[in-house]
């Protein structure tokens, strides 16, 4: 094919690739950009130049364009709407360049910002060759190859820029060779395969990694990683049976966190390759029917940072007793009409710690019907309230029932699933709560029955010869308060 055959390939391949770019109808024209790419002093034709828009900073600011340069190595952008853009070149295919960001630099962090004005304004860029690294990945004390480690290479000045160059590793042998490299210096990025003991080194370690230079051919590099912490335990539920399945998370050892490992058919678990330092935590659970718990017996994870871990330590007995957990479904009802109500607030408060608090977050089976849980086993006034799309009902502040929850406390116990109905009285007539059948067929007791109470200026309940601009309390005496019973 003749090169007046492969330029016209290129283009039409340009033309169909390149992203549509319709000008926006409030933007103008600013001026133009073009230049010359070469490769150790020759030009190069048909190659990828994208021009970026940036802000003041250099951050992306809009949509990059594209454009193949012509056989004289030579490009141009005729119209440009942005004031500040960057200008990338992408090496030839196949060849022994480098990408280049203009002014010859090779991530988008360094690359400088181009100021576009009403004159015709040029950057050339010149692709280096690039070079190359090769060498092991070892054991730091044995000297033994670490098979299948991952290698990269990031530029030392930008390291959160990516890696650069193509990689290419013998599978087993801990060999790995880099190619492709900018002639910059440079840190190698060693990531251990998973499940390994090993740590991985890298710019973002404490230490600064190994360090080449990219502007040469360098051979024989040897990469000793160390053994990192592990972590050994055993997590059971509250019987003492084993909880095979449940997932035990590590935090606080940024960047290299979270380290997630799952227990086996014995409840046993193993966490290698943990990188010391101090201030970490450890939780495990198991779905929803085992609470999730921090270590040792925490309950929150600002509580759990005091383990510290050192490179090679073993740390064993870090076990876990998980509690089952306890659910109540709680359908809301209109005391009056019996009909169901949407959009009402249910929640669980501990009868011994009125900060210990769980919401239903969602219903379940048809209108009305909410659903609480996980939550730990104990003792719990149960609280519902209206809501604003029920405006005309109040609150019922606690099961009345003696025989279900004597003194107003609901009692739940591991594993317990209980299923209630909620009566809200209307606000405007109480009414009182008529009996309601136990699962056992009794008769059970319900709230206080009507006595007079009056009504505010605003709707609200108040005591009588209260002041009616005053809100009333929950509860108070001679207003019917609803039922909250066991469902039949």
């Amino acid at each position: 094919m003749s090169a007046h055959r492969v330029l016209l390939v290129a283009a039409v391949i340009a033309a169909l690739l390149a992203p549509s770019m319709p000008t926006p109808a409030a933007a103008s024209l600013v001026g133009e950009l073009s230049g010359t790419v070469t490769g150790g002093g020759v030009p190069l034709p048909n190659v990828w130049v994208t021009l970026t828009p940036v802000t003041d900073q250099g951050d992306t600011a809009g949509t990059p364009k594209r454009t193949l340069t012509d056989e004289s190595g030579r490009y141009e952008f005729p119209e440009v709407y942005d004031r500040a853009v960057t200008v990338l070149v992408r090496a030839p295919l196949f060849s022994e360049l480098v990408d280049t960001y203009w002014p010859d630099v090779h991530s988008f962090a360094q690359a400088g910002i181009i100021e576009i004005s009403s004159w015709p304004v040029t950057a050339d860029v010149d692709l280096p060759v690039g070079g190359s690294v090769t060498g092991r990945v070892v054991d730091a004390e044995t000297g033994a190859a670490i098979p299948d480690a991952r290698v990269s290479a990031v530029i030392a000045a930008s390291p959160l820029s990516g890696a650069v160059g193509a990689s290419d590793r013998a599978e087993g042998s801990g060999a790995f060779a880099l190619s492709g490299l900018p002639p910059v210096p440079l840190r190698l990025r060693v990531r251990p395969p998973a499940g390994s003991p090993y740590l991985s080194v890298g710019p973002e370690e404490p230490s600064e990694g190994v360090r080449v230079d990219g502007s040469g051919s360098t051979s024989n590099v040897v990469v000793g990683l160390r053994r990192g912490a592990e972590i050994r335990g055993i997590v059971r539920d509250d019987t003492g049976a084993p909880a095979e399945g449940a997932l035990i998370k590590l935090v606080g050892c940024v960047p290299n966190c979270p380290l997630i490992v799952t227990s086996d058919d014995t409840g046993a678990y193993r966490m290698v390759g943990v990188p010391p330092g101090s201030g970490l935590g450890i939780v495990a659970w198991k779905g929803t029917r085992l609470l999730k718990q921090w270590f040792p017996g925490r309950d929150n994870a600002s509580q759990a940072n005091d383990i510290t871990v050192e490179a090679g330590e073993i740390l064993d007995g870090i076990d876990f007793e998980l509690t089952r957990a306890a659910f109540m479904t709680v359908g809301v009802r209109a005391a009056d009409t019996d009909e169901p109500l949407t959009g009402a607030i249910v929640q669980l408060i501990s009868s011994t710690d009125p900060y210990e608090r769980y919401f239903a977050l969602r219903s379940i089976d048809g209108a009305g019907r909410m659903r609480l849980g996980p939550v730990p086993p104990g003792s719990y006034v149960v609280r519902v309230t209206p809501g604003t799309s029920n405006s005309g009902y109040l609150p019922v502040s606690r099961i009345v029932d003696p025989a279900v929850a004597p003194r107003g406390i609901v009692v739940l116990g591991p594993e317990d699933d209980l299923e209630l109905v909620a009566g809200l009285p209307p606000a405007a007539a109480p009414v009182a709560a008529g009996p309601r059948q136990a699962r056992s067929g009794s008769t059970t007791g319900s709230a206080a029955a009507g006595a007079s109470g009056h009504r505010g200026s605003a709707g609200v309940g108040t005591w009588p010869g209260q002041r009616s601009d005053l809100t009333a309390p929950d509860r108070w005496p001679g207003l019917a308060q609803g039922f909250l019973a066991p469902v039949v």
